[in-house]
C-alpha cells in the first residue's frame, strides 16, 4: 500500500536537492576518474606500499588492494570515497527525517492524517521516494565513471565489474534508508531522528577504521554495514557477493517492517 499523492508530493518537495546532489556526485566521479588516470596518480600509488597504509587499506577494502591494483580497482574507490558517501547520506537523512518526523515536528502531519490515507501508505510512499531517487544517485556514480572513462580513453576500466559494485552500493543504500526511515517514524522531532541515524552511520565508519588499527574490534564487524560492502572483492571476483547482499536485504526488511509497525501503532502528539 502506497499513497501516490504523498509519493508525488515528497518527490516534488525534494526535487531540487536531489538534482543538485546528483549532478555534484556525477561531476565529482568524472573528475575522480580523470585524476586517478593521471601520471601523478601513478607516482602516488608507491606510497600505498607503506606497511601501515597497506594494512589499513586491506581492512577497509576487505583484501590486499596494493597487490591487485588495476584501473578498475582504482576506479572502484570512487564508490567508497568520503564525498560519495556524504552526498548519498545527506540526501537519505534529509528526506527520511523530513518526510515523517519533520511532518510531526512542523505540525503538518495532522493534515495528512486527516486525509483518507493509511499511515502505512504514507510511510511506504516516503520510503519509496528515498529509495528510487537514491538508487539513481548510486547508478550516477557508475555513470560518472563511464563518462570519465570515455574522456581518458582507458579500456582497462571494466564497466561490467563496476556495474556490480553499483548494484552492491544500491543494496547498502537500501539498508541505510530502512533504519533511517524506521527511526524517523518513531520520533516526533526531526533533530533527534537525524542525530540517531547519523550516530549509527558514524559508528559503522569509525568501527571500520578501528578494525584497521586493532584486530580486537573484528568481533564487532557483523554490526558494520561496510563489512558487507567491499568493492574491491566484487571487482576481484567479478561476481556479486550474494551472501553480503542477502544479509543487508534481510536486515533492511526487518528494519522496514519494524519501522512501519511502530509508525502505524504509535500515538502522534497533537500540535
Amino acid at each position: 500500500m502506497i499513497s501516490i499523492p504523498v509519493l508525488l508530493r515528497t518527490a516534488r518537495d525534494y526535487l531540487l536537492l536531489w538534482l543538485g546532489l546528483a549532478v555534484l556526485l556525477i561531476v565529482f566521479i568524472v573528475l575522480f576518474t580523470i585524476a586517478t588516470n593521471s601520471s601523478l596518480m601513478e607516482q602516488g600509488v608507491e606510497h600505498l606500499k607503506t606497511p601501515f597504509i597497506r594494512k589499513f587499506l586491506t581492512v577497509l577494502m576487505g583484501t590486499d588492494v596494493v597487490s591487485m591494483l588495476s584501473p578498475t580497482v582504482i576506479a572502484s574507490f570512487g564508490f567508497t570515497h568520503p564525498l560519495t558517501w556524504t552526498v548519498i547520506i545527506v540526501y537519505c537523512l534529509t528526506v527520511t527525517s523530513g518526510g515523517l518526523a519533520g511532518e510531526m515536528d512542523r505540525g503538518t502531519i495532522d493534515l495528512l492524517a486527516g486525509l483518507p490515507l493509511s499511515r502505512g501508505s504514507i510511510y511506504n510512499a516516503v520510503g519509496l521516494v528515498v529509495l528510487l531517487k537514491g538508487w539513481v544517485m548510486c547508478w550516477g556514480v557508475w555513470m560518472g565513471t563511464v563518462l570519465g572513462r570515455m574522456y581518458v580513453d582507458n579500456p582497462d576500466i571494466h564497466l561490467d565489474s563496476l556495474a556490480r559494485v553499483a548494484g552492491h552500493l544500491c543494496v547498502t543504500y537500501t539498508f541505510i534508508v530502512s533504519f533511517s526511515l524506521a527511526i524517523s517514524g518513531g520520533f516526533s522531532r526531526r533533530g533527534p531522528a537525524v542525530a540517531l541515524s547519523f550516530f549509527l552511520i558514524f559508528y559503522c565508519f569509525v568501527l571500520n577504521v578501528l578494525r584497521a588499527i586493532w584486530p580486537g574490534f573484528d568481533a564487532l564487524k557483523w554490526t558494520d554495514f561496510l563489512y558487507y560492502y567491499q568493492t574491491v572483492i566484487v571487482v576481484r571476483d567479478e561476481a556479486f557477493k550474494w551472501r553480503d547482499i542477502g544479509v543487508l536485504m534481510s536486515a533492511s526488511t526487518i528494519w522496514w517492517g519494524v519501522g512501519l509497525l511502530v509508525f502505524v501503532r504509535r500515538d502522534i502528539p497533537a500540535r
